[in-house]
């Protein structure tokens, strides 16, 4: 809920993207460290390269998150992958 808010609130639809009306969906892969910060940020899927890079600046833009725990180190903070998919859509 407060990631779909953050990404409500911060994403900025590139203007020539707008005006040709182009639309999509645009997975961006990134590692939370232990401390919370992230690392190796990349889109996994291209749609547009002006799309593209608002994604990705999307996600650098992020604050710490929360990491994740692994049982099997003894339930302490340890490096986890996400994909977060940001979808640019124009109102009907």
């Amino acid at each position: 809920e407060a990631l779909e808010r953050y990404i409500n609130d911060n994403l900025v639809y590139p203007t020539i993207v707008r005006e040709n009306g182009i639309e999509g969906r645009v997975p961006v892969a990134f590692t939370v460290m232990p401390d919370g910060s992230l690392s190796g940020i990349r889109v996994v899927k291209a749609v547009d390269p002006s799309l593209d890079r608002e994604a990705a600046r999307l996600v650098k833009s992020m604050h710490r998150w929360t990491p994740g725990r692994r049982h099997a180190l003894g339930n302490k903070p340890a490096a986890m992958r996400c994909i977060v998919v940001i979808t640019f859509r124009l109102a009907d």
